[in-house]
């Protein structure tokens, strides 16, 4: 068995073996470990971490400042993969996203966006997350289609049905559809779902920061059942969304959406 040490430039590091009390050499440690078969020396870091020496955020910074791309995938990886402290869901009022093809988009850079999305894992965040994986370099598709595409691809890899992804949604025998009717009590529609409300948010988001477009349509009546009378005068706009060249480039630096996404909709439970 080998034991490798290294100093790097970004940060140093020194080990001291002891064997009960006894303090041994790199040299000798490595002899005591050799004579046991393929051992598996298990050390959490984080014991040996001052409060507040490390997070995420300082990953990505140092990716920015010193051009290593390994270690924003490494801040990504840690963001994705850490146990979250149980916290329990706020409601809030919800902004509308009216005249979003309007909005004046941020110079935000597309690690900054990864970095603020990955240490800022809220509704708006995996909504975004959704968009990025959806459209990716493909042709302009609407929120609703977004979100069938994603519900229905959650439902297909397992997701438990207790999640309020499916929250909305309504299966028609061969795939999960939008419930789109008037509100009633006790009955969620898909403009009153969490989905919805977390593609709307993470929309704003993209947009904001030069990651996507939002293209307005107006829409007349409804695709989803006949209307007769002054209902076929109802007019609502509807957004279809593309990427920009940076919103791509997150994309590609992200490389790994779906899991992110699933992970985030297996624990939100209903």
């Amino acid at each position: 068995m080998t034991l490798v040490l290294q100093t790097v430039e970004l940060f140093s590091m020194n080990v001291q073996f002891n064997l009960n009390g006894i303090t041994l050499k790199q040299s000798e440690a490595e002899t005591i470990l050799s004579t046991s078969e393929a051992p598996i020396i298990d050390v959490d870091i984080s014991k040996y971490l001052s409060k507040g020496s490390f997070s995420t955020k300082k990953l990505f910074d140092l990716s920015i400042e010193k051009e290593r791309p390994e270690l924003a995938a490494l801040a990504a990886k840690l963001a994705i993969q850490s146990p979250k402290p149980h916290q329990p869901i706020r409601r809030e009022f919800q902004k509308g996203i009216r005249k979003l093809h309007e909005v004046t988009a941020s110079d935000s850079s597309a690690i900054e966006c990864l970095d603020y999305l990955l240490t800022n894992q809220k509704l708006s965040s995996v909504g975004a997350a959704m968009i990025l994986e959806t459209v990716g370099n493909g042709t302009p598709i609407t929120l609703k289609n977004i979100a069938i595409i994603q519900v229905n691809r959650a439902w297909n890899k397992r997701v438990s049905k207790e999640s309020s992804i499916f929250k909305g949604f309504q299966d028609n025998g061969e795939s999960l559809l939008p419930v789109v009717a008037k509100a009633q009590k006790g009955l969620v529609t898909y403009h009153g779902s969490p989905i919805y409300n977390s593609l709307r948010d993470g929309l704003k988001y993209l947009v904001k920061n030069g990651m996507a477009l939002a293209i307005a349509k107006t829409s007349w009546g409804s695709s989803d059942k006949e209307l007769t009378g002054s209902q076929t005068l109802l007019r609502r706009t509807v957004y279809e969304v593309s990427l920009t060249d940076k919103g791509k480039e997150l994309v590609k630096l992200w490389g790994d959406i779906p899991k992110f996404v699933l992970s985030y909709w297996e624990n939100r439970l209903a």
